[in-house]
């Protein structure tokens, strides 16, 4: 397992990781040239109630077990129902320091989010998925002060998850499904009507010479 923050995804591990983003109907073929190489990161703005923009980060993504399962079961076994593949981008006030154990193979529950953090409310969005570039798979999603979180909540972790559970509720990604990727992102304090971007972004493009 690899343990690093920063994940370099290369040869046919960079390649598997797009097949389990892609969505039905999709495809992605590596460019020719260069050997692949590939990344997979966060890239998160927060803009104030008036639209001014607050901070801006991009963080690279830890993916855990259940990541790297849907990648193998998807490449080697059969494809991925529609239920198993990553379409969630979900929100959290879980640092990665308070979870019990190994990061990787935690049980999704532990990463959501304390009660106080957005109770009743749904922490996960169906994200929007871009497969247009070639070599590029983007997620993205926006969520909202008062919406998808208590005013003045901290947003410690970003979730890539998917909607494999019974009941798919967006509360947590552990009532829509199980966690494929998680980024843990600088903190970020959202006030009502305050917006988030979040774009996930795997990137396979291949050096040419």
């Amino acid at each position: 397992m690899n343990t690093r923050l920063g994940i370099a995804l290369t040869g046919f591990a960079a390649v598997f990781a797009l097949l389990a983003l892609t969505p039905a109907g999709a495809s992605f073929v590596p460019n020719e040239g260069g050997g692949p190489a590939g990344y997979a990161m966060a890239e998160v703005v927060h803009r104030d109630v008036g639209g001014e923009l607050v901070s801006s980060h991009t963080v690279h993504n830890r993916l855990v077990d259940g990541g790297e399962s849907a990648i193998i079961r998807g490449t080697f076994v059969a494809p991925l129902a529609a239920d198993d593949k990553p379409t969630l981008l979900c929100i959290s006030d879980r640092l990665h320091s308070s979870i019990v154990g190994d990061i990787e193979s935690a049980l999704t529950a532990r990463f959501s989010p304390f009660s106080t953090f957005a109770p009743a409310l749904n922490t996960c969005i169906m994200a929007d998925i871009d497969t247009n570039t070639s070599g590029v798979a983007i997620m993205n999603a926006t969520f909202a002060g008062g919406t998808n979180l208590l005013t003045g909540q901290t947003i410690n972790s970003v979730l890539v998850c998917d909607t494999s559970h019974p009941s798919t509720t967006l509360q947590t990604c552990a009532t829509a499904g199980s966690i494929f990727a998680s980024v843990e992102i600088p903190p970020e304090t959202i006030m009502t009507g305050d917006t988030v971007d979040i774009a996930y972004v795997f990137d396979l493009t291949s050096d040419t010479y």
